[in-house]
């Protein structure tokens, strides 16, 4: 059941993240027991103990601390020793007599305790307190009392110990195997700096504008890059308005595309580039989990969820990129499909490309978008997926309906939908659909991240648009939202591939550049039909007869899995070597995040805090023990980093206080230390308060 594996995920993730911090505490409580210093308490979590284990005691439910002073108590008073009394405090034995008793009576001095807040833990010593630093203890064995060097050391041991484990759990997971994305160019988007980059190395070749699906990414910036994240997280790292290099291999040949940058939707850096996508259908499982269902042109042939594309034409495939190309060098002939699976029967069938009008050169970007929107006509939006227990599902929204208003605004675009959408988060809005040959009126629940839970396409099985380009040989037409554009040079058209091989034809025939058309204009009750010309100069037209061929839009978006394969090494060396390359780039990554937060070029919406590494780490774990143990790889090694920011409450402001105690020959002043903490409390429980908050709303913020 789905319900018991989360939970069980949930419960792994928990305990390893338990064992994090067990083993940053046990360094320093290695190391302080090694230099001498009396340690009372090693504790996991905050908060009054759950339970706990002493030497000679055995576990007890809560604390041993009040049976322990008992024991002693009475102890030494049988031995006719009464506590010493000083003025305005309760009388106390002194530290010598208290270990002396211990020992007589076979006790620890140290409790071991697992408390009810298991989000840290602490290793408490004689004479240090964090949020007390007058708690000093006249005992040679206490932490106060020690050389510099050795307090140095202690504060260290935890850091030194995660990473030591990250190293370890990254070591064994590249023994195993964990599945990463390539560093393969998968989806470029339009307009976007992958796709308006030149090639650097190549600056006289118009042809090498912009990646390309299939690029092979060599490096970023000269660093060597193993799969597709290390390239997505070096680009949102980078500094705001700095150009990147990345250096590719395209067909056999080296090229480097210097490109700088910008926000995406999330906020965060990007040049504008997918991992790619694996031929493998998701399963039915997925699907349902998504409230979705295979399309139905797969489904009518035969197609079943987890199936796999082997085959298109003659080439046996493992890429939709390199299915892309199959159908690009069809010269417009139906493509053979060929999808396998274990104990089924194959199922062929034949897909028939569209026309595809490309840019060649180096056009501005003007030329490039009208291209891409089919000669400036931008279709209206599809519902391809609606999302399980979303506020569209409970609308009654459905795959395959159009939108034809949104909150009163007829037929929008893609933008222009996201923004009347996100203008009523937290509330509802109306939506209008056309599903068939209806029109119903729907009221969906916006949830408070401005979603309503649908992933919309364009409806390119329609002659219906949204709206028409500026400077794009349409922009003459008289256009409303909504309407359609039913003929081309006489011939009937009702998808844009058939408009787009109808203004082939047209322009194709004695060098004509003016072709007939017929528009039926959405004037909300009624519809008019006008016949007038589509004008061409000699560029345009051009440019459309220089048309290629590709796969219907609907096959790039049925539902295929993202490429993955093994990061792998075949001996502990040198899974250690890539364990310590990765330990290392975790660590740069972190301090770079700090940074960029301060930039503005990473937002706190983007960290995770407990709920989001919870729900981040549960899904994670559900993929096996190599990806669970390469999860808590990295929560590892960002505690040791952020553990040693110089922040005062946290090891590396303990460190600065050393530093500064050393320099100045005498320990910092109370009252320093003292509001040092609290400044440090605040900010810590000031970021812990956003980052859940942002973790909350995107959790349950659709709900």
């Amino acid at each position: 059941m789905p319900e018991l594996e989360t939970i069980f995920a949930l419960v792994l993730i928990l305990l390893g993240f338990g064992f994090v911090i067990f083993v940053h505490e046990l360094g320093h409580f290695a190391v302080a027991k090694a230099v001498g210093i009396k340690v009372t308490q090693f504790a996991i979590g905050f908060g009054q103990a759950l339970f706990a284990y002493r030497k000679g005691m055995g576990f007890r439910r809560g604390t041993t601390e009040a049976e322990y002073a008992r024991r002693i108590t009475e102890y030494l008073q049988s031995k006719g020793i009464s506590p010493k009394a000083k003025p305005d405090q309760e009388p106390e034995f002194g530290q010598d007599q208290i270990a002396e008793a211990s020992e007589a009576l076979g006790l620890s001095e140290t409790e071991y305790r697992w408390n009810w807040m298991p989000l840290g833990g602490y290793v408490k010593m004689l004479g240090q307190e964090d949020m007390d630093p007058t708690a000093t203890s006249p005992d040679p064995r206490a932490f106060n009392n020690k050389p510099v060097w050795a307090r140095a050391c202690v504060i260290s041991a935890g850091v030194v110990m995660n990473i030591i484990f990250g190293l370890v759990f990254f070591t064994i997971c590249f023994l195993k195997g964990v599945d990463f994305p390539p560093a393969i160019v998968g989806a470029v988007v339009p307009d976007s700096p992958a796709a308006t980059a030149s090639a650097i190395d190549a600056p006289e070749d118009e042809q090498l504008v912009g990646l390309q699906p299939g690029d092979k990414i060599l490096k970023l910036n000269r660093r060597e890059v193993d799969d597709f994240v290390g390239v997505s997280v070096g680009v949102a790292l980078a500094s705001r308005d700095a150009p990147v290099d990345l250096k590719i291999e395209r067909d056999g040949q080296p090229l480097t595309f210097r490109m700088v940058p910008r926000p995406g939707d999330q906020g965060l850096l990007n040049i504008g580039i997918f991992p790619p996508t694996s031929t493998q259908l998701i399963s039915k499982r997925a699907l349902d989990r998504a409230g979705s269902r295979l399309d139905g042109r797969l489904a009518d042939s035969g197609v079943e969820p987890g199936m796999k594309l082997v085959r298109a034409g003659t080439r046996e495939v493992e890429r939709m990129d390199q299915v892309d190309r199959v159908f690009a060098r069809s010269d417009g002939q139906p493509v053979e499909l060929v999808f396998d699976a274990p104990r089924r029967d194959e199922v062929v069938m034949s897909v028939r490309p569209v026309p595809e009008t490309r840019a060649a050169g180096d056009e501005v970007e003007e030329a490039r978008s009208w291209l891409r929107h089919w000669m400036g006509l931008i279709p209206v939006v599809e519902v391809r997926q609606v999302l399980a227990g979303s506020g569209a599902e409970e609308a009654g929204v459905r795959s395959g309906d159009v939108i034809a208003s949104i909150d009163g605004a007829p037929f929008p675009d893609q933008a222009a939908l996201v923004e009347k959408v996100s203008a009523r988060a937290g509330r509802t809005v109306q939506i209008e659909v056309i599903r068939g040959e209806e029109r119903l009126v729907l009221q969906s629940r916006v949830g408070r991240d401005g979603r309503i839970g649908i992933i919309q396409g364009l409806a390119t099985g329609s002659n219906r648009f949204a709206t028409v380009l500026d400077r794009s040989p349409m922009a003459s037409l008289r256009w409303e939202p909504g309407s359609r554009l039913v003929e081309v040079d006489g011939r009937p058209v009702t998808t844009l591939a058939e408009i787009q091989e109808a203004f082939v034809q047209a322009l194709a025939e004695d060098g004509s550049r003016s072709v007939p058309v017929t528009v039926e204009l959405n004037l909300g009750a009624d519809e008019t039909t006008i016949q007038t010309r589509v004008e061409f100069d000699e560029e345009s037209r051009s440019k459309v007869l220089a048309k290629g061929w590709t796969a219907p839009d609907w096959l790039a978006m049925a539902g295929f899995e993202t490429l993955r394969v093994p990061l792998r090494r075949d001996n502990p060396i040198s899974a250690a070597i890539l364990g310590i390359e990765k330990t290392h780039d975790f660590m740069i990554q972190v301090y770079i995040t700090i940074a960029r937060l301060f930039q503005g070029t990473v937002k706190p919406s983007h960290m995770r805090g407990p709920l989001g590494i919870a729900d981040e780490g549960t899904r994670i774990a559900r993929q096996g023990w190599p990806y669970l143990l390469f999860f808590l790889g990295l929560i590892s090694v960002n505690l040791a980093v952020i553990n040693f920011l110089p922040i005062p409450i946290v090891d590396g402001g303990l460190m600065v206080f050393l530093l500064v105690e050393k320099i100045k020959g005498s320990p910092v002043h109370p009252r320093v230390l003292n509001a040092a903490n609290i400044i440090g409390l605040a900010l810590i429980v000031t970021l812990f308060l956003v980052v859940t908050f942002h973790d909350a709303v995107r959790l349950f913020g659709g709900r």
